[in-house]
C-alpha cells in the first residue's frame, strides 16, 4: 500500500531526525577522541561524519522531489511554514513536534561542532608551541672538544640533538 504524501514526509522528516541523532553520536565520540588524542579514530569518525552529512543532504532532497512531485510546487518543498499550510489538519501536530525535535537535534550537534573546534584549534595550538620548543634557533653555548679542551660551539636544535 502506498503512503499518502503527508505520510511520506513524516517519515521522511523522521528520517532527518535519527540521522541527526546518528551524528550527535558521532560528534560525542569525536570529542572524546580530540581529548584523548586518539588521531587514528579522529579520522575514522571525521569519515562516518561526512557519510552522515551525505545521507541527510539525500534525505533532504528525496523530500524536496516527493513535495514538488505532488505538486506541492517549490516554495513547500524549501518553506517548512508553506508545507505545514498545506498539509491536513490532523498530521500538523505531529509535524509540529518532528520540526521541534529537529530544531533541537541541529542545535545541539551545531554546539558539539563549535566545541569539537575549539577543541582542534588548542590541539594545534599546543602542537605549534610544541614544534616551536623543539625548533628553535642554534645559539652559541661553552662545550668541551673531544679533547676535552674548553671551546665556543653552536648547539644544534634540539630535534638535532636528540637525533
Amino acid at each position: 500500500m502506498k503512503l499518502s504524501i503527508t505520510e511520506q514526509v513524516i517519515s521522511n522528516f523522521e528520517q532527518q531526525l535519527e540521522l541527526q541523532a546518528t551524528l550527535q553520536a558521532e560528534t560525542l565520540r569525536l570529542r572524546n577522541c580530540i581529548l584523548k588524542r586518539q588521531l587514528d579514530e579522529i579520522s575514522s569518525i571525521t569519515h562516518r561524519i561526512d557519510e552522515i552529512a551525505e545521507k541527510m543532504e539525500i534525505v533532504e532532497l528525496e523530500r524536496r522531489e516527493m513535495i514538488e512531485d505532488a505538486g506541492m510546487g517549490q516554495e513547500a518543498a524549501r518553506s517548512f511554514d508553506t508545507l505545514y499550510r498545506l498539509l491536513p489538519e490532523q498530521s500538523r501536530d505531529r509535524m509540529t513536534k518532528i520540526r521541534q525535535k529537529l530544531r533541537d537535534a541541529s542545535k545541539e550537534n551545531y554546539r558539539l561542532n563549535a566545541n569539537n573546534r575549539i577543541l582542534l584549534e588548542e590541539a594545534l595550538q599546543s602542537v605549534k608551541s610544541t614544534v616551536s620548543i623543539l625548533t628553535r634557533s642554534e645559539r652559541a653555548s661553552t662545550g668541551y672538544d673531544v679533547y676535552g679542551k674548553s671551546s665556543s660551539v653552536n648547539r644544534k636544535k634540539l630535534l638535532n640533538r636528540i637525533g
